[in-house]
């Protein structure tokens, strides 16, 4: 999970600043601010624009599914947006670098496995299946190809690793998007904690 620390005395020298001095309200006001700027500008921001700026979108739900919000109390005053699914790589995708396997990678060839919504067609567990036995063959250190026409034709490439560029930026908008929102939502909840507790 991806969080923001940030300093309690700027948010008590805020409500100072308003004229606010109930040091009891703080801790449910801090908590709505961040629950509020995770679920209302976070998590659409990163589901939203960074999302489809990072990738090619084939499958609209996917974004939604996998990030999900960790919601803040007043007795735990951090909040948080995480990859609920891992199935992504979004990590990495976040970072850049290598991207390891416990077994052998199968690299799809894009120029004859057909990327969608989904995932692959076919699959490279499913060319069994699909290809004739004699047509297929199963290379060592190189890949999966199938016989057409005559000759073969790569698939699947094998490899141990395989390098993913950065291009999600997640950690640079989810702390400008954090940030910006926590900074216009909390002078509105800290008064609406004081006037809850004083049944205003």
């Amino acid at each position: 999970m991806t969080t923001v620390h940030l300093d309690m005395r700027e948010f008590t020298k805020k409500a100072h600043q308003m004229g606010i001095f109930a040091r009891d309200q703080l801790p449910y006001a801090i908590s709505r601010t961040l629950n509020d700027t995770m679920h209302k500008d976070v998590r659409p921001r990163i589901i939203g624009p960074t999302w489809e700026s990072a990738f090619t979108v084939r499958n609209r739900g996917l974004a939604r599914a996998s990030i999900r919000v960790e919601n803040s109390s007043k007795a735990k005053l951090s909040a948080g947006v995480f990859d609920a699914l891992g199935k992504a790589d979004l990590a990495r995708h976040a970072t850049g670098g290598g991207k390891t396997h416990s077994g052998t990678l199968a690299i799809p060839n894009r120029a004859r496995v057909k990327l969608h919504a989904r995932g692959k067609t076919p699959w490279a567990r499913e060319l069994d299946k699909k290809v004739p036995k004699r047509a297929l063959r199963v290379i060592r250190g190189k890949g999966i190809f199938v016989g057409q026409g005559g000759r073969l034709h790569l698939m699947f490439s094998f490899s141990e690793s395989a390098q993913l560029d950065k291009r999600f930026f997640f950690y640079e908008d989810f702390r400008r998007v954090s940030i910006t929102g926590i900074g216009r939502r909390y002078p509105a909840n800290i008064q609406r904690a004081v006037a809850t507790a004083f049944g205003r």
